[in-house]
């Protein structure tokens, strides 16, 4: 049986407290939770729903022949990527990442889906990738997808 580290560079070592950053915000936490409990509460649940790493991080061009569209539901923004030469008349397949990706890491099986006769749709879920805001609820993933 082989184990395997994760590194800090890897998005799954920055989400498991690998990083010294993540360190630094759990001793953080735990001392306010010590002095302000009801402070440390709120700034724990303000980090629960930032989707970590950061945004800023997916936020790489769109590549030919994807076209970027920004849509709303009213109260949060989210982003499609589509084929510009998909027809119409195909079936259309959703593809949404998880938490913390970006719609670009679902392009290699979009286009596959486009190759095999499919009209694939790449979603940036909000405060993901080129999703609009900083903060994501399961109730705001909802009303996306719908």
């Amino acid at each position: 049986m082989t184990t395997r580290s994760l590194s800090t560079s890897s998005a799954a070592g920055l989400a498991f407290g690998q990083s010294p950053l993540a360190r630094g915000a759990a001793l953080a936490l735990r001392a306010a939770d010590l002095l302000a409990p009801t402070l440390a509460a709120r700034c724990a649940v303000h980090l629960f729903f930032m989707p970590l790493p950061t945004k800023l991080s997916a936020r790489r061009s769109v590549p030919p022949p994807w076209q970027l569209e920004r849509m709303h539901t009213g109260r949060e923004g989210f982003a499609l990527l589509r084929l510009q030469s998909a027809a119409a008349d195909r079936p259309r397949v959703l593809l949404v990442h998880g938490w913390a990706g970006d719609a670009l890491q679902m392009r290699p099986l979009g286009e596959a889906l486009a190759g095999a006769g499919f009209e694939p749709v790449l979603m940036d879920l909000p405060a993901h990738g080129r999703g609009a805001g900083w903060r994501c609820t399961m109730p705001q993933i909802v009303r996306s997808l719908f």
